[in-house]
C-alpha cells in the first residue's frame, strides 16, 4: 500500500520503489525515471502501473498520480503540465 495519495483522485501515488515492488510480481522492470518495461503480453498492466507513478509539486508540495496529471492537469507556461493547485512544476516522488 502506498503512503502517498493523489490529491486529485484519492488513489495511490507510488514512489519508484513502490512501482518496482509491484512490477516484480508481474515480471516487469522499472527504470530510474519510472518507465515500466514489460513483455508485449503485459503492456496494458505496465501502462496501468505507470499511471500510478507519483509526483510532488516542487512549489506547494501537492502529490498527484501520473494518470491525473496526464488526463487533466493544466499546461505549464514552460511546457509540460502544471500543478493543479499552484501551477508549479512536478518532480518524481523520491523513494
Amino acid at each position: 500500500m502506498s503512503q502517498n495519495t493523489c490529491e486529485q483522485c484519492a488513489g495511490p501515488a507510488l514512489t519508484i520503489g513502490e512501482l518496482n515492488e509491484r512490477s516484480k510480481s508481474l515480471g516487469m522492470f522499472v527504470q530510474p525515471d519510472g518507465t515500466v518495461i514489460a513483455p508485449a503480453s503485459h503492456r496494458s498492466e505496465a501502462h496501468a502501473l505507470e499511471n500510478l507513478k507519483g509526483f510532488r509539486c516542487a512549489k506547494c508540495g501537492g502529490v498527484y498520480c501520473m494518470g491525473c496529471i496526464l488526463s487533466s492537469a493544466p499546461s505549464h507556461a514552460n511546457g509540460g503540465k502544471a500543478c493543479f493547485a499552484c501551477r508549479g512544476h512536478y518532480q518524481l516522488l523520491p523513494g
